[in-house]
């Protein structure tokens, strides 16, 4: 077998990151974790045929490209101070991005960040609140031919834009093997389209641990 070709592979995926683990004044523990990653498989086009034209008009056969890339970043850094014995309560806050090829990749960002109560009081120690907001983006490439597609009349076709969401979730550690997680979400412009009513998403979770 060549090692350097291995049957079915198409590519090299090579991932990178660099982090940073400091501790603040009396033990607030940080995380700050950049990366990267290349793959140099060929992947289609997000719009384009091999003519150089939008696909969902003309038609045809995608345009491969060689190659395709991203980065991302995650943060998470703890505000309080823990407590003697209890590493667990406390405030942290954290952000996570993301960015992708706009040659391939339809959603070509992604923002998210907020805030978790590990503790919230002192009778439930492995409780937990949460509160984040993000975006994600769509490719501006893709909304131009959606567009273009409105224009001529293909439509009428939702153009995408971005997509934001806020969560709100309580995880109630019942026992040692039970985790309930209620969450309420609003989603602003979902699928990235303006012209979409807004969404407010009631959810319930139930975890076992065996």
């Amino acid at each position: 077998m060549d090692l350097e070709d291995p049957p079915g592979a198409t590519g090299v995926l090579a991932p990178f990151e660099v982090g940073w683990l400091p501790t603040f004044g009396g033990g607030l523990e940080g995380s700050y974790k950049f990366g990267a990653w290349y793959n140099s498989s060929k992947v289609p086009d997000a719009v384009e045929n091999t003519n150089g034209q939008p696909l969902a008009l003309e038609r045809g056969v995608p345009l491969m490209r060689h190659g395709e890339y991203g980065a991302y970043l995650n943060f998470l850094q703890r505000l309080t101070d823990p407590l003697i014995g209890d590493s667990t309560r406390g405030v942290r806050v954290f952000l996570n991005g993301v960015y992708a090829d706009r040659r391939t990749s339809t959603l070509d960002s992604q923002i998210a960040a907020g805030a978790l109560y590990g503790g919230p009081c002192a009778g439930r120690p492995h409780d937990e609140v949460g509160l984040a907001i993000g975006r994600t983006h769509v490719n501006s490439r893709v909304a131009d031919v959606e567009t273009l597609q409105n224009v001529v009349g293909q439509g009428p076709v939702g153009v995408q834009n971005a997509e934001y969401v806020g969560e709100l979730f309580y995880k109630a550690q019942a026992t040692g093997w039970l985790t309930l997680r209620p969450d309420v979400q609003y989603i602003h412009d979902p699928g990235g389209v303006a012209k979409n009513a807004d969404d407010l998403v009631v959810g319930f979770r139930v975890s076992v641990n065996f």
